[in-house]
């Protein structure tokens, strides 16, 4: 009884399948890296040297193979096809993948070659733990190139092998890379393509984040670039040697503008005072006259001032007359205190006050028995009564910054035009420029008002120690002062102050590759 001999591992089959690509077998060894995947899946390395062959496999299989004889080799056992994915798997297969990156060997190391380009990255990827493929279109042979370098990590020595050798690498695993001969048209088909999305933070505006993109699109050549403004994200889509330092610009770009803290307080003080003192006689009497029978009663009627003549009596009543002398004084004193946040060149605005109804639309027609019985409510604008600030903050460095205040304030003036109050406002605006953690003022909301008022008999009022006696006087007296205190800190510094990241993208026909 003959036993039957055992299948090839997978291992067996990649040894097998790499003798037939170095003797230039191309078809046959890429059946035995793809039947090598399949019969250890878990494995990536075999899946990419197929894939890597893919291309020459395709271009050999026009021509028949040589057969093989006892005497070329032993003989190789039918290629079994491989079994049918299933649905799981190729849904997963259309799943997009993150670029991966190498995690090679940790520290430096020196070289110092002589060989062709194939031995030098199999040297150069074995001192730090990593395997290498080749690309089908990568030339086996080629001159020798002389490769040395000293103290450098595992990205410093393979991107000067890849200047040395005319070539770029593309991740595969974590442990496995792929060279390819550098050349316009393997960077398209092969370099990885990436998408990513770029927060924009919150200070930022959308159109100055759409400024900021289409500059970094001009300055990396990026073919695909959007901005969604709901959802506040930059989305960045080409070949990963343009994306990575293009997201490291505009993230840099997006975060480099000052804020400021502005502490506002407000002091208002109001004092006001009224003053009423004199004696308040009638303004006007009438004059009776009386007979001489009514003498005698007139007499007895008090209060009044009779005057007699040769045929009649005339009679004045004199109704009472009060003395006062009343006083009122009265003081208010308020603080507010507030705390804004601004970026460099963006206005701020607060409002200190009541938003007070104004009727802009009012129904005024006739009332009769043809009026109409519905009435159109009016229409109300509220505006903004008391003191309405605009700050607009520029930062020159970390010590100065100038302010440009616009200051409003509106109060009631007390009349009223049509049934709309009249509103009267002050306004005040300039720029100061101060020193950060430094105080500005604004002193010149001031209000004041002084009224004189005299009442009394006329002719007698005006005299000179009698008419103080015999009239009214009123003082009133209105001071109003609004005193706004601005005092700025610095929370981020200026893009002047600020080291920038240096980005490294090698060269415009030779971009750098993110390992």
């Amino acid at each position: 009884m003959i036993a039957a001999a055992a299948e090839p591992g997978a291992r067996t089959l990649a040894k097998r399948a790499g003798k037939l690509e170095k003797k230039g077998q191309f078809a046959q060894a890429y059946l035995l890296y793809a039947q090598a995947a399949a019969a250890e899946p878990a494995n990536v390395r075999y899946w990419a040297k197929a894939e890597a062959l893919r291309t020459r496999a395709a271009m050999a299989a026009q021509a028949a193979p040589p057969a093989f004889t006892e005497a070329s080799g032993p003989s190789l056992p039918p290629v079994d096809p491989l079994p049918a994915p299933s649905m799981a798997e190729i849904a997963e297969t259309r799943k997009p993948q993150p670029p991966v990156e190498l995690k090679a060997t940790p520290g430096h190391k020196s070289f110092e070659l002589r060989a062709p380009p194939r031995p030098l990255f199999e040297e150069v990827a074995r001192a730090y733990g990593l395997d290498v493929i080749f690309d089908g279109d990568y030339p086996a042979g080629g001159q020798p190139v002389r490769f040395g370098i000293t103290d450098a990590d595992y990205r410093e020595a393979l991107y000067a092998l890849e200047l040395a050798t005319n070539s770029f690498l593309v991740p595969i695993g974590e442990r496995l890379f792929m060279a390819v001969k550098d050349t316009p048209q393997k960077r398209s088909e092969v370099e990885n393509t990436v998408a990513v999305a770029v927060p924009i933070p919150q200070p930022v505006t959308v159109q100055e984040a759409q400024e900021l993109a289409r500059s970094v699109q001009q300055l990396m050549e990026i073919q695909r670039f959007a901005i969604d403004s709901v959802r506040r994200i930059v989305v960045i889509r080409d070949r990963v040697s343009k994306v990575r330092p293009a997201q490291a610009i505009l993230a840099q770009l997006l975060h480099h503008r000052p804020e400021v803290a502005l502490e506002i307080e407000l002091l208002t003080v109001a004092r006001n005072s009224s003053t009423e003192i004199g004696i308040d006689l009638p303004a006007a009497q009438s004059l009776q006259p009386l007979d001489d029978g009514r003498v005698t009663l007139a007499k007895a009627v008090k209060n009044l001032f009779l005057f007699t003549g040769r045929t009649s009596t005339l009679g004045i009543a004199i109704t009472g007359a009060q003395l006062f002398a009343s006083t009122l004084r009265t003081s208010t004193r308020s603080l507010l205190h507030a705390e804004i946040r601004s970026l460099d060149g963006q206005p701020v605005s607060l409002h200190i006050g009541d938003k007070y109804p104004i009727p802009s639309v009012q129904y005024l027609g006739d009332i009769g028995p043809d009026a109409q019985s519905y009435t159109p409510p009016p229409t109300f604008n509220f505006e903004d009564l008391g003191l309405v600030l605009k700050i607009t903050p520029k930062v020159h460095d970390r010590n100065e910054v100038s302010l440009s205040v616009e200051a409003e304030f509106k109060v009631l003036s007390g009349a009223s035009f049509n049934g709309v109050p009249a509103i009267s406002a002050r306004r005040f605006a300039n720029t100061v420029r101060l020193r950060f953690d430094d105080y500005g003022i604004i002193a010149g909301l001031v209000s004041s008002r002084h009224a004189r008022s005299l009442a009394g008999l006329a002719g007698v009022a005006d005299l000179p120690l009698l008419g103080p006696l015999l009239s009214k006087r009123t003082l009133e007296d209105d001071f109003g002062e609004t005193l706004v205190v601005i005092k700025p800190r610095l929370l981020s510094l200026p893009p002047s102050e600020i080291v920038t990241t240096e980005i490294w993208t090698g060269t415009e026909t030779r971009p750098k590759t993110y390992l």
